[in-house]
């Protein structure tokens, strides 16, 4: 507990002095589109107290994601409290699998998880390390990997990124497989004992009542499109993809109430309310983690040192001279540096791509490729970003499932997959530029 008080401080102490720092030497530029002054502020001074003074409550939840964690905490807690997340994981392929197979097979649910916007955070982490665990390998070497693969594998719907998504997936399995020897000892395989007939009766009626759930929103998608489908009848920015963690949080919590009816656990609605309730344990270290690093990212949107970085360094690049191929490193690297301060993609490129314009004027150069290339940067350093919204939520599996691992053991682990994802992924971009093959978004 004191190592997260002490990391968190001491991150805060760190953003303080910089921009106390900036602040002094008058650090400021333009913005790129408005031209509006945008300078770096401190909290040292009259204005800057006043701003923590009206918004230090207000920056816990205006900068977290505490409504979808506590929708996957409620959710997970029914499924593993009934028994049907190991009835779920405790199968014989599963339990069979050689742990390069099953490394492979977390990795490919990471990347598939995007489907379904933000659900990989919130319950593909306990499922990895379940799935982990039963093979022999460490739990949390599960959550690591299910983290990594979730964050290093965002492609943003670009054509490029899509295809060459394939060979990264290789990449990302080779280097979590070769980072279990860090892990230490693995645990002996826990062969899971085999399921009563009446277990075996709860498992197909749990998974009966799912497919029919999701039949329901398949049919409602159909016969009710202007309630769940978008103003252009697709799922793109669709009520139900909006709403998608809501919706897939109740339907593992319908399976997991099913099958807990079904198997004789739930006989009463207070045990369903004990099984909801039941990772309430995790939200400790949550909570602790939240408390420091929705702080953090509040302190620096009000310093303004993530924009005004930003502007410099696609100024930087766009100013530079040097030969196409020499061109796309400068881009991709400032991208994956910036990535570390400011997460959402939409506000980065907000602030690069004015700057950048001057590229798209190049011969072979396109706003399609431009837009490849800053995210590639983009999504190799989702994982060592300390301002990542999930990362106090995915911190507290980490300790959930290893008490003495934390953010420290999360950076040694992860640096491995940004560094293997931003070179591999950087060749085949320059691969692909150098074929002419077209970059569609």
């Amino acid at each position: 507990m004191r190592s997260k008080v002490t990391f968190g401080c001491g991150l805060m102490l760190l953003l303080v002095l910089i921009t106390w720092m900036a602040e002094a030497y008058g650090l400021q530029t333009a913005h790129p589109v408005t031209q509006a002054p945008v300078a770096v502020r401190s909290v040292l001074n009259a204005e800057g107290v006043r701003w923590l003074l009206r918004h230090g409550v207000s920056n816990l939840y205006h900068y977290s994601t505490l409504g979808e964690v506590l929708l996957g905490l409620f959710s997970l807690g029914l499924a593993q409290h009934t028994g049907f997340l190991d009835a779920v994981t405790g199968s014989d392929l599963l339990c069979r699998m050689k742990p390069r197979s099953m490394v492979m097979l977390v990795v490919v649910l990471g990347a598939l998880s995007h489907f379904l916007g933000d659900v990989g955070y919130l319950l593909l982490l306990p499922l990895a390390a379940s799935l982990f665990r039963k093979v022999g390998l460490p739990p949390v070497a599960g959550v690591v990997t299910a983290f990594a693969a979730i964050g290093c594998t965002a492609v943003h719907y670009a054509l490029f990124l899509s295809l060459s998504g394939v060979v990264l997936l290789g990449v990302m399995g080779w280097v979590s497989y070769r980072q279990l020897s860090s892990w230490g000892c693995h645990s002996a395989v826990v062969t899971p004992p085999p399921l009563t007939r009446r277990e075996r009766r709860a498992l197909t009626s749990a998974l009966t009542a799912g497919a029919l759930y999701a039949g329901l929103l398949l049919w409602g998608c159909m016969v009710w499109g202007e309630l769940f489908l978008g103003v252009d009848g697709t799922l793109t920015h669709s009520p139900l993809m909006e709403g998608i963690v809501s919706v897939v949080c109740l339907g593992v919590a319908w399976m997991a109430g099913v099958y807990g009816a079904v198997s004789g656990r739930y006989r009463v609605d207070t045990q369903l309310m004990e099984g909801a309730v039941s990772l309430i344990p995790l939200l400790r270290s949550y909570f602790l983690y939240l408390l420091f690093f929705a702080e953090l990212q509040a302190l620096l949107d009000y310093s303004q040192l993530g924009s005004y970085l930003a502007i410099e360094g696609a100024t930087w690049v766009g100013s530079l001279t040097a030969p196409l191929p020499m061109m796309w490193l400068p881009v991709v690297l400032v991208s994956a540096l910036l990535n570390l301060l400011i997460v959402p993609t939409e506000v980065k490129w907000q602030l690069l791509a004015p700057c950048l314009e001057p590229l798209i004027g190049c011969e072979q150069v396109s706003a399609e490729a431009l837009y490849s290339a800053f995210c590639i940067g983009d999504c190799s350093t989702d994982i060592l970003s300390p301002f990542l919204p999930y990362l106090p939520w995915v911190l507290a599996w980490v300790q959930y499932v290893e008490p003495q691992a934390g953010y420290r053991m999360l950076w040694r682990h992860g640096w491995c997959y940004s560094v293997a994802v931003l070179v591999v992924w950087s060749l085949l971009f320059l691969c692909w530029q150098a074929m002419g093959w077209p970059f569609v978004l």
